[in-house]
């Protein structure tokens, strides 16, 4: 039986584990609460006396209403709004209402973090009249409404650690780590890249590393150790490993991988980035899928994550990382067409986006069942992820 389901979950969910981010345009929102001017310089690099690629380019519109970077904290989320035609977006409301232009953003406009001083933003760059391939840009929106672009062209989307000030990214046939102070990106070390292969999460000190074998999602991982040197690849070192979720606010790493014994039922684990991704901990039995958006609440306590049991649409589980892997067993399930994590607001609150009617915010507790309460509807927005 759990063979059967793991093979529908990978299957359902293969398809859409890349293109179904975090902050994916046109979605609900849900929340489940549980209980109760300058630009960027890459400069620093220490790799051989070579200068890194620089960022080119800023831009600094007339200032949007004054605001604080927001915390994460509260009963809204932070949201990317205003949609354009081509699918980027003209505006960010903060939790408090306020909004600030991204007219000043070059670019196709993916996805939006949330960090202790401003907003991190992924765009897209499309050559024009070329049959070069996208790229990927980072900028930073401060409180005071200007961006300044930190990163041109890299390779992907670069992968941000907890806190949003450490990012790993591939650039010109090389891995990158840098470090953030404001606006200026500081690269911290780099490595020759292996030909395939990208930064899909960093933990700050861990580099992982992933590509797509046959188009459906990232099936190959890797892992650049930057303190031990030049990046050496050991792509068949990781072969049980099917999905890394994003690094915990401490840095830890959870994912999929595969049972002992093989078969598709897959286990929860908790994953050592210093030895191959090795599961120092699993919890099987659950039905979760190999959607990668699981998030890990501020606190480290909880893992919000896809569900599918059998016969059942698709959920989003709670799962207690104090007692998983002891006692695996989902803890409280929101049952939301097609839904997924998308933002924790604090360590009892996440929001939750899906394909329900109208966007809502549901209550749960020890004693208490499922309550639904209603929350501002932006017409078409996505979540601003916290980076913690």
């Amino acid at each position: 039986m759990m063979q059967d389901l793991a093979e529908r979950t990978m299957t359902r969910a293969r398809g859409v584990r890349r293109r179904r981010t975090v902050a994916a345009a046109a979605t609900t929102v849900a929340a489940l609460v549980l209980t109760g001017g300058g630009y960027g310089v890459l400069q620093g690099d220490t790799h051989r006396g070579s200068p890194p690629p620089p960022a080119t380019r800023s831009s600094a519109p007339e200032p949007s209403t004054p605001t604080t970077a927001s915390t994460g904290q509260g009963l809204y989320p932070d949201v990317l709004t205003d949609p354009t035609a081509d699918g980027s977006w003209r505006s960010l409301r903060t939790a408090d209402g306020r909004v600030l232009s991204l007219g000043g953003v070059s670019g196709r406009i993916e996805n939006a973090y949330q960090a202790h001083d401003g907003w991190l933003l992924v765009a897209t760059i499309t050559p024009f009249g070329s049959d070069a391939l996208d790229s990927r840009a980072l900028w930073l929106l401060t409180p005071d409404g200007a961006v300044h672009v930190l990163i041109e062209h890299a390779d992907g989307a670069p992968a941000l650690a907890p806190g949003g000030l450490r990012l790993a990214w591939r650039q010109n046939d090389r891995l990158y780590i840098g470090h953030r102070t404001g606006s200026v990106l500081t690269v911290d070390q780099w490595t020759p890249a292996p030909a395939r292969g990208e930064p899909i999460a960093y933990t700050g000190t861990a580099v992982v590393l992933g590509y797509s074998e046959t188009g459906g999602g990232i099936d190959h991982h890797d892992v650049w150790l930057p303190s031990a040197g030049d990046y050496t690849a050991g792509w068949s070192r990781s072969t049980q490993v099917e999905t890394v979720y994003r690094p915990a606010p401490d840095g830890t790493l959870y994912g999929l991988v595969h049972a002992s014994g093989g078969g598709k039922a897959l286990c929860l684990a908790r994953l050592d980035p210093a030895a191959h991704l090795k599961a120092t901990g699993t919890a099987c039995g659950m039905p979760l899928t190999i959607d990668p958006t699981a998030l890990v609440s501020p606190d480290g306590r909880w893992l919000a994550a896809q569900a599918l049991e059998p016969g059942s649409t698709l959920e989003v589980a709670m799962i207690d990382l104090a007692e998983v892997f002891d006692h695996p067993k989902l803890k409280i399930r929101a049952v939301l067409a097609d839904s997924s994590p998308a933002d924790w607001l604090d360590n009892r609150t996440v929001v939750i986006s899906g394909d329900t009617a109208g966007d809502s915010r549901l209550t749960w507790s020890d004693h208490a069942p499922l309550r639904v309460i209603g929350l501002p509807a932006y017409a078409e927005h996505q979540v601003a992820m916290n980076l913690g």
